[in-house]
């Protein structure tokens, strides 16, 4: 079967899960409950899922609802009142860059847990280079996944483009089949999607905190007027938040069975995925400004004129500062 033909199955196949998303759209939420949206099963959003199965926002007095949901229809539920919280923050930056009253309130993911991965002829980055120039595999043009691919490849001197090809292929999973029907040279995936690869006889060509120390890849994000209207219902989820994320970072045994569980994984491959985690997740769950002006120029370049955005346009830490103020008394 060509190329081509098996790209084209494979893109349908990423279309159809977007659509089936897109019919479900952002029902209301059951009275009392506030909706937390996560983009996927993903260790992005896995301090608001140990958060939820670990009883915290319920410590806390919050009756949160955990759904996945597809981040722009997230943002569109958001602005109706029906979604409180999402934890697909590159959507939340993209549209506080856009004068979207949401703001993200707390760091989730700090580190760019890509991993690129090449078919068995190709042993490492580099070798990519050469004619025909070889596909990579990325989910949309913009994204997070192509600028990480685009900082990767730049990092060891190939130009998209001129040394390599970009191609779309979709979320996560697409691109993992992709990879695996050849039909793409390289790819990025999410980590344990790596140690699937890597047992196939895929290599692991780059470890993406190797190349980009710190990313801001998960949060918290709410709205302004919820930020505004509701403090101490932001606090608490925050407090909620700190206590997940301090819970990852201490207790591995029970994380690792909370990963195992939530991706449906062996233990073998939930405890190397584990310990990809090493300070990917911050203790006080903030981010360097540097890390949030990367994703702040990676909206613009997508969105175009929307001139200089500042950092509190995009971030508002002030309720997590006092969070971790009052924490220390």
């Amino acid at each position: 079967m060509e190329k081509k033909h098996l790209l084209r199955l494979i893109l349908a196949g990423a279309l159809l899960a977007h659509l089936g998303l897109l019919a479900a759209g952002a029902p209301a939420r059951a009275a009392g409950k506030e909706v937390l949206t996560i983009p996927a099963v993903t260790l992005s959003a896995l301090p608001a899922w140990v958060a939820a199965e670990r009883g915290y926002f319920t410590e806390q007095g919050l009756q949160i609802e955990v759904r996945r949901m597809r981040p722009d229809i997230s943002i569109k539920g958001m602005i109706a009142g029906e979604v409180v919280y999402a934890t697909a923050i590159g959507s939340v930056v993209r549209a506080a860059v856009t004068g979207v009253p949401v703001k993200a309130v707390m760091a989730y993911l700090t580190s760019a847990l890509g991993v690129m991965m090449t078919k068995p002829e190709w042993k490492t980055i580099e070798s990519l280079r050469g004619e025909p120039k070889q596909i990579i595999g990325t989910e949309s043009v913009g994204g997070t996944m192509e600028y990480m691919q685009r900082q990767f490849l730049r990092h060891f001197k190939l130009e998209p483009g001129k040394d390599v090809v970009l191609r779309v292929v979709g979320f996560a999973e697409q691109r993992a089949k992709a990879l695996q029907a050849k039909v793409v040279d390289a790819t990025i995936v999410i980590p344990p999607q790596d140690e699937f690869l890597k047992e196939q006889g895929f290599n692991e060509v780059v470890f993406g905190p190797d190349i980009i120390p710190e990313f801001l890849l998960g949060g918290l994000g709410t709205t302004v007027k919820k930020i505004t209207e509701d403090r101490e219902g932001v606090k608490k989820a925050i407090r909620a938040s700190l206590k997940a994320t301090n819970y990852i970072n201490t207790e591995s045994a029970g994380t690792i069975d909370i990963i195992a569980q939530w991706f449906q994984l062996e233990r073998r491959y939930a405890e190397k995925t584990f310990a990809r985690l090493k300070k990917a997740f911050p203790a006080d769950g903030k981010v360097g400004d540097a890390a949030v002006l990367e994703n702040i120029e990676l909206a613009s370049q997508r969105l175009k004129d929307v001139g200089k955005v500042p950092v509190e346009r995009v971030v508002d830490f002030g309720l997590l500062n006092e969070v971790l103020k009052e924490t220390k008394r």
